[in-house]
């Protein structure tokens, strides 16, 4: 492929067009991993403790979760 084609415009319509499948997508990556390097699923950790939140908080009441920039993978929540 021509290194002009990977433009931000077709990287972005590549991403859209993922969007809706990205469960599944992660999911087969797992399983096609798990298969592949054989690994022992008798015990295995999945973080799934990342979420986003999208929208307007101004009005949160007492003791609903916080947005925050932080993340697991950035040092944890805040």
């Amino acid at each position: 492929m021509d290194p002009e084609l990977l433009n931000d415009d077709r990287i972005a319509r590549a991403l859209d067009a993922i969007a809706p499948h990205l469960e599944k997508i992660t999911g087969s990556v797992g399983a096609q991993a798990i298969t592949e390097f054989g690994v022992d699923t008798a015990q295995i950790h999945w973080d799934l403790t990342s979420m986003s939140l999208f929208g307007a908080y101004e009005d949160q009441e007492e003791g609903s979760p916080r947005s925050s920039t932080a993340t697991p993978r950035t040092g944890g929540w805040t």
